[in-house]
């Protein structure tokens, strides 16, 4: 306790570690259950949030099991119940944050890695449409140079902000009535990725993937125009912000991996084309999702 008080959060962690030794060698049940919860909430406090989920695992799974040995009366086995939706509550909250980007509040790449295998999976099938967009900043590293990384953090935000303003509402049913979400990812440095899934209508599957990217390309050329109209200026005098975008959509030979790198080379092309753009991926001839 006088170690976390202190914030030596790592020495507090190593202390637990040897706890918990001590606890298995000498069968201290009691005990390592209690330092195996305070360990996954220090594993958090630190920043460690994968690691603090398979240790609050490891925790729920020992202390349902102590319980279990304890529970004689109908009061304790209604108290038991609460304490286990309690915890799996918890290791809800830190799968979540180990896929959260922790400046944006968008989710991270491990989240995009995946969910977009489960999504080019699911909607497909039923015959929707999943678009993406790589959202770049142009000359970010100026931005850190000239004005400072708080300001590019503040930076960061806000284009995160106007990102998820690509996408429509948070949920929508898609051709087969399956129900998806949009969502918006901070995958790299300066790199946001945007993920939207789109209906096909059953009578018009040719022209889906050419709609679809038109509609794609009009609502990120939307947002790069707002990046590069507004008044950046009560960040940091002198101060402006341009973005560029590649957008694809996904074809039905696609992996998540082919998708993205469509993606990636259409963003490569809006920067050779100077930059404060939005270029997508060709259609195929053939078109389809």
């Amino acid at each position: 306790e006088i170690r976390i008080a202190q914030g030596r959060l790592d020495e507090a962690v190593a202390d637990l570690d040897r706890c918990l030794e001590i606890c298995a060698a000498r069968n201290l049940a009691g005990v390592r259950v209690q330092a195996l919860q305070v360990r996954a909430n220090l594993l958090a406090a630190r920043g460690d949030f994968e690691g603090a989920f398979r240790t609050h695992q490891a925790f729920h799974d020992e202390y349902v099991v102590r319980r279990s040995d304890q529970q004689e009366t109908a009061a304790r086995t209604r108290q038991a119940l609460y304490e286990t939706a309690e915890a799996r509550r918890e290791a809800q909250r830190f799968w979540l944050q180990a896929r959260i980007d922790p400046l944006t509040e968008l989710y991270n790449r491990r989240f995009v890695d995946e969910e977009l295998p489960r999504y080019l999976d699911e909607v497909t099938a039923r015959g929707g449409c999943v678009a993406v967009a790589i959202v770049d900043a142009d000359h970010f590293k100026h931005v850190n140079d000239r004005f400072s990384h708080a300001v590019g953090d503040q930076v960061l935000r806000r284009l995160a902000a106007l990102v998820t303003t690509a996408l429509q509402p948070a949920s929508r049913q898609d051709g087969d009535g399956g129900d998806h979400r949009d969502f918006a990812a901070r995958i790299g440095g300066e790199e946001f990725l945007a993920v939207a899934v789109r209906p096909v209508a059953e009578d018009a599957p040719a022209g889906a993937l050419a709609a679809v990217t038109a509609d794609t390309v009009r609502r990120l050329s939307s947002i790069r125009a707002d990046v590069a109209d507004r008044s950046w200026h009560e960040l940091a005098a002198g101060l402006t912000v341009t973005v560029s975008a590649g957008i694809a959509v996904a074809r039905p030979t696609d992996t998540p991996s082919t998708l993205l790198a469509r993606a990636d080379n259409a963003l490569y092309r809006a920067k050779q084309r100077g930059r404060d753009r939005v270029v997508a991926d060709s259609p195929t001839p053939s078109g389809g999702c």
